[in-house]
Protein backbone atom coordinates (compact mmCIF):
# COMPACT_ATOMS: atom_id res chain seq x y z
CA UNK A 1 0.00 0.00 0.00
CA UNK A 2 2.49 2.60 0.83
CA UNK A 3 4.30 1.76 -2.41
CA UNK A 4 1.23 2.28 -4.34
CA UNK A 5 1.27 5.92 -3.75
CA UNK A 6 4.64 6.64 -5.29
CA UNK A 7 4.33 4.45 -8.23
CA UNK A 8 0.81 6.77 -8.71
CA UNK A 9 3.56 9.66 -8.12
CA UNK A 10 5.95 8.54 -10.57
CA UNK A 11 3.66 7.74 -13.03
CA UNK A 12 1.55 11.25 -12.90
CA UNK A 13 4.89 13.06 -13.20
CA UNK A 14 5.62 10.55 -16.29
CA UNK A 15 2.70 11.49 -17.72
CA UNK A 16 2.58 15.20 -17.32
CA UNK A 17 6.37 15.74 -18.38
CA UNK A 18 5.80 14.06 -22.08
CA UNK A 19 5.49 17.71 -23.19
CA UNK A 20 8.90 18.62 -22.20
CA UNK A 21 9.85 15.62 -25.16
CA UNK A 22 7.78 17.13 -27.51
CA UNK A 23 9.80 19.21 -29.81
CA UNK A 24 8.17 21.82 -31.83
CA UNK A 25 8.44 21.76 -35.69
CA UNK A 26 9.39 24.89 -37.44
CA UNK A 27 8.00 25.46 -41.18
CA UNK A 28 10.57 25.46 -44.14
CA UNK A 29 9.06 28.82 -45.04
CA UNK A 30 10.07 30.20 -41.04
CA UNK A 31 13.25 28.75 -41.61
CA UNK A 32 13.83 30.13 -44.72
CA UNK A 33 13.11 33.26 -43.69
CA UNK A 34 15.14 33.24 -40.48
CA UNK A 35 18.36 32.45 -42.31
CA UNK A 36 17.11 34.85 -44.87
CA UNK A 37 17.78 37.25 -42.30
CA UNK A 38 20.61 36.28 -40.65
CA UNK A 39 22.77 36.56 -44.14
CA UNK A 40 25.31 39.19 -44.60
CA UNK A 41 24.75 39.58 -48.20
CA UNK A 42 28.12 42.35 -48.33
CA UNK A 43 30.43 39.22 -48.00
CA UNK A 44 30.79 36.42 -49.76
CA UNK A 45 32.12 33.22 -48.49
CA UNK A 46 34.27 32.79 -51.47
CA UNK A 47 36.30 35.41 -53.46
CA UNK A 48 36.88 35.67 -57.30
CA UNK A 49 39.82 33.43 -58.17
CA UNK A 50 41.84 33.24 -61.33
CA UNK A 51 43.11 29.91 -62.11
CA UNK A 52 46.59 31.01 -60.48
CA UNK A 53 44.64 31.92 -57.38
CA UNK A 54 43.13 28.24 -57.06
CA UNK A 55 45.44 27.25 -54.62
CA UNK A 56 44.50 29.92 -51.85
CA UNK A 57 42.01 28.30 -49.48
CA UNK A 58 41.21 31.37 -46.78
CA UNK A 59 39.27 33.93 -48.55
CA UNK A 60 42.03 36.92 -47.27
CA UNK A 61 44.85 34.78 -49.46
CA UNK A 62 42.25 34.29 -52.24
CA UNK A 63 41.23 38.17 -52.50
CA UNK A 64 44.66 39.39 -52.06
CA UNK A 65 45.64 37.06 -54.97
CA UNK A 66 43.02 38.56 -57.12
CA UNK A 67 43.45 42.14 -56.88
CA UNK A 68 47.50 41.76 -57.20
CA UNK A 69 47.16 39.65 -60.56
CA UNK A 70 44.25 42.95 -61.74
CA UNK A 71 47.18 44.73 -60.62
CA UNK A 72 50.22 43.46 -62.38
CA UNK A 73 48.42 42.94 -65.33
CA UNK A 74 47.44 46.51 -65.14
CA UNK A 75 51.41 47.44 -64.74
CA UNK A 76 52.22 45.28 -67.94
CA UNK A 77 50.13 46.68 -70.29
CA UNK A 78 50.72 50.67 -69.29
CA UNK A 79 54.58 49.09 -69.72
CA UNK A 80 53.35 47.58 -73.38
CA UNK A 81 51.86 51.03 -74.56
CA UNK A 82 54.79 53.01 -73.07
CA UNK A 83 52.64 55.27 -70.88
CA UNK A 84 54.72 58.53 -70.37
CA UNK A 85 53.62 61.41 -67.83
CA UNK A 86 55.03 65.08 -68.31
CA UNK A 87 54.92 65.43 -64.91
CA UNK A 88 55.31 63.04 -61.49
CA UNK A 89 52.12 61.71 -60.42
CA UNK A 90 51.02 60.01 -57.46
CA UNK A 91 47.46 59.13 -57.42
CA UNK A 92 45.39 56.37 -56.45
CA UNK A 93 42.91 55.01 -59.08
CA UNK A 94 39.60 53.09 -58.32
CA UNK A 95 38.75 50.32 -61.05
CA UNK A 96 34.94 49.33 -60.09
CA UNK A 97 35.03 46.10 -61.03
CA UNK A 98 31.83 43.35 -61.31
CA UNK A 99 31.86 39.20 -61.67
CA UNK A 100 29.18 37.75 -62.45
CA UNK A 101 27.83 34.65 -61.59
CA UNK A 102 29.48 32.41 -64.48
CA UNK A 103 32.31 34.46 -63.29
CA UNK A 104 32.54 36.88 -66.69
CA UNK A 105 34.77 40.11 -65.20
CA UNK A 106 33.85 43.36 -66.24
CA UNK A 107 35.30 46.77 -65.40
CA UNK A 108 32.70 49.20 -64.73
CA UNK A 109 33.93 52.38 -63.79
CA UNK A 110 37.58 54.09 -63.50
CA UNK A 111 37.68 56.81 -60.71
CA UNK A 112 41.03 59.31 -61.15
CA UNK A 113 42.09 62.61 -60.62
CA UNK A 114 41.79 65.20 -63.13
CA UNK A 115 45.02 65.64 -63.84
CA UNK A 116 46.14 61.62 -64.19
CA UNK A 117 43.01 62.11 -67.11
CA UNK A 118 44.53 65.10 -68.37
CA UNK A 119 48.42 63.02 -68.35
CA UNK A 120 46.83 59.21 -69.20
CA UNK A 121 43.70 60.44 -71.90
CA UNK A 122 43.76 56.67 -72.24
CA UNK A 123 43.30 55.74 -69.12
CA UNK A 124 39.72 53.90 -69.75
CA UNK A 125 41.11 51.56 -72.67
CA UNK A 126 44.37 50.71 -70.65
CA UNK A 127 42.14 49.59 -67.85
CA UNK A 128 39.40 47.97 -70.14
CA UNK A 129 42.47 46.02 -72.09
CA UNK A 130 44.07 45.02 -68.64
CA UNK A 131 40.53 43.30 -67.88
CA UNK A 132 40.18 41.50 -71.17
CA UNK A 133 43.71 40.23 -71.60
CA UNK A 134 43.09 38.48 -68.15
CA UNK A 135 42.11 34.70 -67.74
CA UNK A 136 38.06 34.21 -66.90
CA UNK A 137 38.20 33.56 -62.96
CA UNK A 138 36.22 32.08 -61.00
CA UNK A 139 32.50 33.24 -59.33
CA UNK A 140 32.39 34.09 -56.30
CA UNK A 141 30.45 31.75 -53.62
CA UNK A 142 27.47 32.80 -50.93
CA UNK A 143 26.36 29.50 -49.14
CA UNK A 144 27.43 27.37 -52.11
CA UNK A 145 25.97 29.31 -54.54
CA UNK A 146 27.98 31.16 -57.30
CA UNK A 147 26.95 35.27 -57.00
CA UNK A 148 27.73 38.61 -58.69
CA UNK A 149 29.77 40.90 -56.98
CA UNK A 150 31.42 44.47 -57.06
CA UNK A 151 34.44 45.49 -55.86
CA UNK A 152 36.64 48.60 -56.01
CA UNK A 153 39.92 47.80 -56.06
CA UNK A 154 42.52 50.49 -55.51
CA UNK A 155 45.54 51.19 -57.79
CA UNK A 156 48.55 53.64 -57.29
CA UNK A 157 49.95 55.35 -59.96
CA UNK A 158 53.46 57.13 -59.37
CA UNK A 159 55.24 57.67 -62.33
CA UNK A 160 58.15 58.63 -60.90
CA UNK A 161 58.45 54.50 -59.97
CA UNK A 162 57.00 53.80 -63.18
CA UNK A 163 59.30 55.82 -65.22
CA UNK A 164 62.54 54.41 -63.61
CA UNK A 165 61.39 50.71 -64.32
CA UNK A 166 61.34 51.81 -67.97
Amino acid sequence: MKYNWIIGLLLGGICTSCQFFDTQRISSETFYEEEYQNLDWNDVDTYPAFPSCESYTEKTGQQQCFQQTIVENFEQVLKQHQVMTTVDMNDTLHLLLEVDQEGTLLLTEVQADSLTWQQIPSLRELAQETITTLPKPAPAYKRGIPVKVQLTLPVLLNSADYNQNL
